[in-house]
C-alpha cells in the first residue's frame, strides 16, 4: 500500500501528525502574538494616562507657584497701609469669608508655631531608661502590644 510516493503508512502518519502539530503551533503563535499586542497596547494606554495625570498635577503646581509668586510680588511692592486698607475693604465686602479666613489662618499659625518640636522624629520617643519623654508616660515608654 503506497500513496504514489515511497513512504510507508507509518511515515505518512508521522508526517500528517507533524503537519497538524505545526498548524497548532502556528495558531498558538498567532494567539500569543495577538495577546501580547493587546497587553502592550493596554500598558501603553495606561502609561499615557499616568503621564497625562502627572502633567496635569504639575500644571496645577505651576499655577499655584505662580499665584504665590504674584502674592509675594504684591506684598513686596505694596505699602503696608495700602494692604491694610484693601484688607479692611475686603472684610467689609465679604465679612463671613474674611472671618473664616482669619480663623483658619489663626488655627494654622497656632499649629505651626505652638506645636512641640519632635526631636526623635515622627512617631518615636526616647525610652524611659534614657530619660526621654517616655519617662513621663505611665507605661514607661513601652509599646502597647494588646490587640485592638
Amino acid at each position: 500500500m503506497t500513496n504514489g510516493d515511497d513512504s510507508t503508512p507509518e511515515e505518512s502518519g508521522r508526517a500528517r501528525g507533524l503537519e497538524r502539530a505545526g498548524a497548532i503551533l502556528a495558531e498558538l503563535a498567532d494567539a500569543l502574538g495577538s495577546t501580547l499586542v493587546a497587553a502592550a497596547e493596554a500598558q501603553r494606554t495606561a502609561a499615557a494616562e499616568r503621564v497625562a495625570a502627572i502633567a496635569g498635577a504639575l500644571r496645577g503646581v505651576d499655577r499655584t507657584a505662580d499665584q504665590i509668586d504674584d502674592l509675594a510680588r504684591f506684598v513686596r511692592e505694596q505699602d503696608w497701609r495700602e494692604i491694610a486698607a484693601e484688607t479692611a475693604a475686603f472684610a467689609r465686602r465679604r465679612p463671613r469669608l474674611f472671618g473664616l479666613a482669619a480663623v483658619s489662618l489663626g488655627f494654622l499659625a497656632g499649629r505651626l508655631l505652638l506645636s512641640p518640636v519632635d526631636r526623635d522624629g515622627p512617631g518615636e520617643c526616647t525610652p524611659a531608661a534614657e530619660g526621654g519623654e517616655a519617662a513621663n508616660r505611665e507605661d514607661g515608654g513601652r509599646p502597647n502590644r494588646r490587640a485592638r
